[in-house]
């Protein structure tokens, strides 16, 4: 059982069988202001959510939109694991990596954070249009006064990835990115334990491997990487093709305290 209520953050309750999941709200922007609590989450995935965790996430935080990032070999085969776990609640997938990638490829296992760091450049660079897509569906979220979630496997690199480039379009501090980025070491060996449960996420070269716990370089390292090759958070986000009306959105989100 998780609980946040210790982080400095709002706290998100405690859920049973969700281990890496946590509230945006309280990232702080240079100016003083925040993000609200209760409005954007990130998660692991949502398999292991017991009727407990349904109640909060549906009925007290009012999440009604689901976004998944992972492949569709990993969200049932089919892509469509969201839907029959919470059929009354939308939910979209947009799969930052190509399908029959997961579990074939070799990924760094994070001992090297620069090594990591360039993996995620290149992760970004084959799911540029997932993470658009993902960007305008928080916006519109936002625009409609909903709750989103967006979560992949573990909630770490994918969901990591998305968190820091979101988190830099609102101008949210750099230490607050990666002080989010490296919650995730607080669960991730409970996360770890049930991924290797799924043969998807095993292979013979991580049989007897673990992996190492995210250090702070991965996530500056990537988005000085990321900024050094578009010129900006923004300049990537317009290249890419995100719309101006999101970009107007995601910028207003942080409001005063």
């Amino acid at each position: 059982m998780v609980n946040f209520a210790e982080n400095s953050r709002p706290s998100v309750e405690e859920f049973e069988g969700i281990d890496n999941i946590r509230d945006l709200g309280g990232m702080a922007a240079p100016s003083g202001s925040f993000i609200p609590a209760g409005r954007i989450f990130r998660s692991d995935a949502l398999v292991g959510a017991t009727e407990h965790d349904r109640d909060l996430l549906f009925g007290k935080l009012k999440v009604d939109l689901i976004i998944d990032l992972r492949t569709a070999a990993e969200a049932g085969g089919d892509g469509l694991e969201d839907r029959r776990l919470f059929p009354n609640v939308d939910s979209v997938r947009f799969s930052i990596v190509p399908e029959g990638r997961v579990g074939r490829e070799p990924f760094p296992d994070g001992t090297d954070a620069v090594a990591l760091a360039h993996e995620y450049l290149r992760m970004l660079s084959n799911g540029e249009a997932a993470v658009k897509s993902t960007l305008e569906a928080i916006a519109d979220a936002f625009d409609s006064d909903r709750v989103v979630l967006y979560h992949c496997a573990a909630g770490r690199d994918r969901t990591g990835v998305v968190t820091a480039i979101l988190a830099s379009l609102m101008g949210i501090r750099r230490q607050e990115i990666v002080y989010d980025f490296l919650m995730t070491n607080m669960s991730y060996e409970r996360v770890e334990a049930k991924l290797r449960t799924n043969p998807i996420y095993r292979s013979p070269e991580t049989a007897d491997r673990r992996t190492a716990l995210l250090k702070p370089e991965s996530i500056r390292d990537f988005l000085d990487l990321l900024r050094a090759e578009n010129g900006g958070y923004e300049q990537w986000a317009e290249r890419v093709g995100v719309s101006s009306r999101a970009l107007h959105t995601l910028r207003g989100i942080p409001t005063d305290a």
